[in-house]
């Protein structure tokens, strides 16, 4: 997976919402991308009443977005480690 910068990351979330609206798949509009690889996703969960801001993992191929880690700090911490 790589990290989007902000500009791409923005280019992945607008291709997203439209693939999902095309072919039926899940897609909350709250959710990030901010890693990815070829259409798989980490997904920061954006919306103002999950703090603290969990992030997600999004398989295109596999059904269901579980949660991955609690916290975008948590992720951090658990890469930095």
């Amino acid at each position: 997976f790589t990290f989007f910068p902000f500009e791409e990351a923005l280019e992945e979330y607008d291709l997203a919402i439209e693939n999902a609206q095309e072919q039926g798949l899940e897609w909350k509009s709250s959710w990030f991308p901010i890693f990815g690889y070829m259409g798989d996703y980490f997904l920061l969960e954006c919306a103002p009443e999950s703090p603290p801001a969990p992030v997600y993992m999004y398989l295109s191929h596999v059904e269901g977005v579980p949660r991955w880690y609690e916290s975008l700090e948590k992720m951090l911490l658990t890469i930095a480690a």
